[in-house]
């Protein structure tokens, strides 16, 4: 390739050393937030979410040396409470920059002691785009790293991802959520 003046091989030189779109995964930890941004996911309302780690009055017990930085966010959507109140359905938001995202949360089947039943909706951009439901059979296991939401086809950029627990007039609903992953479509040095 031959160059006419200084300029051009300057240009050549750095276009080839600067770099190229890749694809990054970034966490999103349920308390200590995007590992990337530093934001908090926002839980709504915050009275009915609790740091399940520190939690002396849940009744979910999974182990937390198993779970994502030792931390989960234990959350009940219960229209039967025992104050009598209704509990508005509980959500937690977060911001992301990406092409992809995955919900992991904690599982386990029991009837009681936790009820085990979860009814979770996905927002992305303010439309619902996905649902989990997992029934109790008895199992009181607990299931780390469960994949309960995946979407790979997001049109890059930036989005905002809701996660609904529970339905104006469902049952009882627990979610014990651990963290988010999203794919991240960024700028990287070129290596090699």
């Amino acid at each position: 390739m031959l160059f006419h003046s200084p300029t051009a091989v300057i240009c050549y030189l750095v276009g080839l050393s600067l770099v190229f779109a890749g694809r990054v995964n970034v966490t999103i930890d349920d308390t200590y937030g995007d590992e990337h941004t530093g934001l908090p996911i926002a839980y709504t309302p915050t009275d009915y979410w609790k740091a399940g780690q520190d939690c002396t009055d849940c009744t979910a017990r999974p182990d937390a040396t198993r779970a994502h930085e030792s931390t989960w966010r234990d959350g009940t959507f219960n229209l039967n409470n025992t104050e009598g109140t209704d509990i508005p359905v509980l959500q937690a938001s977060v911001p992301f920059d990406g092409v992809a995202v995955y919900v992991y949360c904690i599982l386990t089947g029991t009837y009681s002691s936790p009820d085990s039943y979860s009814q979770l909706n996905f927002v992305i951009d303010g439309e619902t785009v996905g649902e989990f439901m997992h029934q109790p059979n008895g199992d009181g296991t607990y299931y780390y790293n469960v994949p309960v939401y995946v979407n790979e086809s997001i049109p890059a950029g930036t989005h905002s991802l809701q996660i609904v627990n529970g339905q104006a007039g469902g049952k009882k609903s627990l979610v014990l959520l651990d963290y988010i992953v999203y794919t991240s479509v960024s700028l990287r040095p070129r290596t090699g």
